[in-house]
């Protein structure tokens, strides 16, 4: 139980790493989005902005959410009805995040597969998000936002492939909503010019350190899943009746 505790933390930190390491795809996926609540209708004050800002990302975030949620579900599902899919879904948990160490340090970009599979998903939602320009009001910022979540991002579905592995909805949402709070930072550097944070954030070194700390996690997840299926093994052969 101490040991699932200690995972769990450090699956939250993980996500929201990730998220906060994540700048520069976000700065290229969102970046523009977050940069026209920043210069749109120059007549209102910072105050103003700032609000629609925090409206467009608590959408996004629900979003996430929400998915998290979703999927989290069809996974806690699956492991109650076959336990003996929990060691697959979590070797899957620590190689999913194998892959995104590898996407932040750009060793292997194989994960943008999953934007390619979501292309027609945005073909369906993209005109909807246009229904709610001008974005003039908190609730048009929340919804554009809501939609905006789902716009085809290898980083996020690999995000979601991982989350459900957990086999608990409620901690894959979790870890979906760190993931975008730690995606915040970059939004708002994007609609305020903030250089400085884009820099650090961007860093060779500082995205090289968060990719080989989250390869070392996802390596650990998997010793830490098979060492526990092994001795989940040990312990029903010991107790079988003779």
């Amino acid at each position: 139980m101490i040991v699932m505790i200690k995972m769990n933390e450090l699956s939250f930190l993980s996500a929201l790493l990730l998220g906060l390491m994540s700048s520069g795809h976000c700065l290229g996926m969102c970046g523009g989005i977050s940069a026209a609540f920043g210069i749109a209708n120059p007549q209102q004050t910072f105050v103003q902005r700032a609000w629609r800002l925090i409206a467009y990302n608590a959408g996004r975030i629900f979003c996430y959410a929400m998915l998290g949620l979703l999927l989290g579900y069809v996974g806690q599902i699956f492991v109650q009805q076959f336990q003996s899919l929990l060691l697959p879904l979590r070797v899957m948990a620590g190689l999913m995040l194998i892959a995104m160490a590898c996407y932040l340090s750009q060793w292997w970009m194989g994960i943008l597969i999953f934007e390619r599979l979501g292309q027609r998903l945005w073909k369906i939602i993209q005109p909807l998000s246009l229904l709610l320009t001008p974005i003039d009001r908190l609730r048009n910022a929340f919804l554009f936002g809501l939609l905006w979540g789902l716009l085809p991002c290898g980083l996020v579905y690999s995000m979601l492939v991982w989350v459900s592995s957990s086999g608990n909805m409620w901690s894959a949402s979790l870890m979906m909503i760190a993931f975008g709070l730690g995606t915040l930072p970059s939004m708002f550097a994007s609609c305020y010019s903030a250089a400085q944070l884009r820099k650090v954030l961007q860093h060779k070194q500082v995205r090289m350190a968060s990719s080989v700390l989250l390869l070392l996690f996802g390596v650990w997840t998997i010793v830490m899943a098979v060492q526990h299926s092994a001795g989940h093994d040990q312990h029903k052969h010991q107790h079988r009746p003779l």
